[in-house]
């Protein structure tokens, strides 16, 4: 049986293909938004993401002390300055040690309206799995750093080098008897701050 395989690998292996052009994208015909921030919201909240509109940090930390899941957390890790939290997530030296964490707060580096969908490189969180591991995820990104669409975001992140993630909604499926589940293998929810 593996001699088989080895032999289908090695045929494909052997097959080259000659090199393509990625296909020339023009901007121009791109839809455009008239309120970049109302479609980042909209798109945002269609996948299940709350987002709050904050004149600064200090108003995110006001949002935060008034939701009760963030009141009664006993583990939280922010990385946001001016964001208090209580666990610090530098410490950790294996990602089991974050089993308890209630709630992440980062910085998202830019938005994409387009999909509501939020850019968070490593260099974000101490550990990646931080994003992914928390009962409740809170990502603080400013306004004026939204774009329209999924092009302008590869355009921006150029050629990038490194892991990260586009985070977008709280995690969620519906494939046990169609019944949607948020939380099934990620964070339960996600609140945006657009800072600005």
């Amino acid at each position: 049986m593996s001699d088989s395989r080895q032999i289908m690998l090695d045929r494909i292996r052997s097959r080259t293909l000659p090199p393509a052009e990625a296909p020339a994208i023009d901007l121009e015909r791109m839809i455009q938004y008239e309120s970049l921030p109302d479609q980042f919201r909209d798109a945002a909240e269609f996948v299940g993401a709350t987002v709050h509109h904050c004149a600064g940090v200090s108003e995110v930390q006001t949002l935060l002390d008034g939701m009760e899941s963030f009141r009664d957390a006993r583990c939280i890790a922010s990385t946001v300055s001016g964001i208090a939290g209580n666990f610090d997530a530098d410490k950790i030296t294996k990602p089991q040690d974050l089993a308890n964490l209630d709630w992440m707060v980062i910085n998202g580096r830019f938005a994409v309206a387009e999909n509501g969908a939020i850019w968070v490189p490593a260099d974000e969180v101490p550990d990646r799995a931080q994003i992914f591991i928390t009962q409740h995820l809170a990502i603080v990104v400013p306004k004026d750093e939204l774009v329209p669409h999924m092009h302008a975001a590869y355009d921006r992140l150029g050629t990038f080098s490194g892991y990260g993630v586009f985070v977008s909604g709280p995690s969620k499926t519906a494939d046990i008897e169609q019944s949607l589940v948020l939380g099934a293998h990620g964070c339960r929810t996600l609140n945006i701050f657009l800072l600005g």
